[in-house]
């Protein structure tokens, strides 16, 4: 929205702060010093902070990502697409340990997320070497979801 605020005091601070719910707080100390002059504030949804924190991930910017995955959080965004992300920035720094604590964990609020499973045992396949975790990650997948690739792999671990 635009607002004007009226009465200000010249070579004065002043304390602003924009909220709006599922969007992220900005809070910010300004100078008023010429009744001209235009503050211009920006804030984003928690979708779009999401949005841009997986595109940092595929870009390999890591700083930013996790930056962007915090503002999410505390903008309110989906907890289970944060978690997930931010299971995804772990996987991407090859912290596999962290990863498969942050989406094991997801898996608790998210009983009927397939693709959960699937990822927990493509990190314990491909990068742990615990095929024994593959296995009953698979089977938990296939009991959600079946499909015939997913069975071929668990047959041949």
């Amino acid at each position: 929205g635009h607002f004007i605020i009226s009465e200000l005091r010249p070579k004065a601070q002043y304390a602003v702060s924009a909220k709006k719910p599922d969007y992220e707080t900005v809070d910010m100390t300004i100078a008023y010093t010429d009744p001209s002059h235009v503050l211009y504030i920006h804030i984003l949804s928690g979708d779009q902070l999401l949005t841009e924190a997986g595109e940092a991930i595929r870009d390999k910017n890591w700083q930013k990502a996790e930056s962007l995955l915090s503002r999410a959080h505390n903008a309110g965004a989906n907890r289970a697409a944060t978690h997930y992300l931010q299971g995804i920035l772990a996987w991407r720094r090859e912290q596999y340990d962290e990863a498969l604590s942050i989406l094991t964990a997801l898996t608790k609020t998210e009983k009927n997320a397939p693709y959960l499973y699937l990822f927990i045992a493509d990190i314990h396949q491909y990068h742990t070497g615990d095929t024994a975790q593959a296995k009953a990650n698979l089977q938990k997948f296939l009991a959600l979801r079946y499909d015939p690739g997913v069975e071929k792999r668990l047959r041949e671990l």
